[in-house]
């Protein structure tokens, strides 16, 4: 069954038009193009343009497209077609690629579940500074799976991703901060990344933050930022 816009802010904010200087301006004009469409909710020009630059070899157009076929947006769920995008696109060293591919390899979704793959592509990803991908990576790390446990290679990646404002990285980095888990307990700096992440909307960012105001842990009190 064909979904049409459920993950449209989503799907364009993990693909901006943050284009290298050697791409042609064809290219970036089309791409403009087919998210102007995109964003008007008229998927089938939008899908005609990245499916021409996607057969013309645009990393862009490939994962774009490669996300849409993954989650069933404007077009027909298809994990084989995401699959082989997705892959096109990594070949070119795009790292929400390497993202998307590691989630489908970490949930099993079109391929074999497999949790030391969905690491290395995370990895991949997360080297290319995809947020998103370094916060997984932080969990696979405090988590062990797919790795190694390492506490002190999961808050590395959870800061990182945390410095590039990830939301749910943020919140994460101040759980882990507040409960001195695989790092030192600092509910001070705690409060810091609580407090980021709720600016973002993070709602359990904001009730540990709130917690924190009630109870003057790592902030002075102030009942009425606790019930803010």
């Amino acid at each position: 069954m064909r979904r049409r816009f459920p993950a449209l802010v989503l799907l364009i904010a993990l693909f901006p038009l943050t284009l290298p200087a050697a791409e042609i301006e064809d290219e970036v004009e089309r791409l403009q193009q087919a998210n102007e469409h995109y964003f008007q909710q008229d998927c089938e020009p939008a899908v005609e343009l990245w499916r021409e630059l996607s057969n013309e070899g645009s990393a862009h157009a490939q994962s774009i497209l490669g996300t849409m076929y993954y989650t069933g947006t404007c077009v027909e769920q298809d994990l084989e077609r995401a699959r082989n995008l997705l892959w096109a696109a990594a070949s070119q060293g795009h790292g929400r690629a390497y993202a998307n591919l590691a989630t489908m390899h970490y949930t099993g979704t079109g391929v074999p579940l497999d949790l030391a793959e969905a690491a290395r592509l995370y990895r991949e990803a997360a080297e290319r500074d995809v947020p998103s991908a370094q916060g997984a990576l932080a969990t696979l790390y405090m988590e062990g799976k797919g790795v190694e446990a390492d506490p002190e290679q999961g808050i590395a990646w959870a800061t990182r991703a945390a410095e590039n404002g990830h939301a749910a990285s943020q919140f994460m980095l101040g759980r882990y901060l507040f409960h001195g888990q695989g790092v030192a307990a600092d509910p001070a700096m705690a409060a810091v990344w609580f407090r980021r992440a709720g600016e973002q909307g993070h709602a359990q960012a904001q009730y540990y933050l709130g917690m924190q105001y009630a109870l003057s842990r790592g902030v002075d009190e102030d009942l009425i930022e606790a019930w803010a």
